[in-house]
């Protein structure tokens, strides 16, 4: 429920931007740029744990069924997602991160820490820069 629960949330965040900003942005949810809402189809991902963690019938201390990066249905994380829109060309790329528990603050800092993302400083962002690699 938990998952399903997350991934109806992105598609309700997907449609607001898709309403709000897409007549000015070229917004591209999917790796090939289609307007699919499969899962398997969207950069979706889950922020706060690893390719591991999210393995189809992952025991929650390994995997018995092979090696989990190799499961087609596994959730991707950022980072991955990042790389799979990077490779399928896009130049410019926005993540959102959010989630609902905990702090904000600490839950935010976890994420970036989890997937590579490096941080923006207050002194770029009120400068307008918020382009982060």
């Amino acid at each position: 429920m938990y998952h399903e629960n997350a991934y109806l949330n992105y598609l309700s965040f997907k449609r607001y931007a898709e309403a709000e900003f897409g007549e000015q942005y070229d917004l591209v949810f999917t790796e090939d740029g289609s307007q699919s809402d499969l899962r398997v189809d969207n950069l979706f991902a889950y922020a706060m744990f690893g390719p591991q963690d999210f393995a189809i019938g992952a025991p929650p201390r390994g995997y018995e069924f092979g090696d989990p990066l190799d499961d087609p249905l596994r959730y991707l994380t950022v980072r991955e997602q990042i790389n799979r829109a990077k490779e399928a060309g896009q130049q410019q790329i926005l993540v959102v991160l959010s989630h609902w528990y905990y702090s904000s603050y600490l839950t935010t800092v976890n994420m970036r820490d989890i997937n590579g993302i490096p941080y923006t400083s207050w002194e770029d962002m009120e400068n307008g820069i918020y382009t982060v690699a």
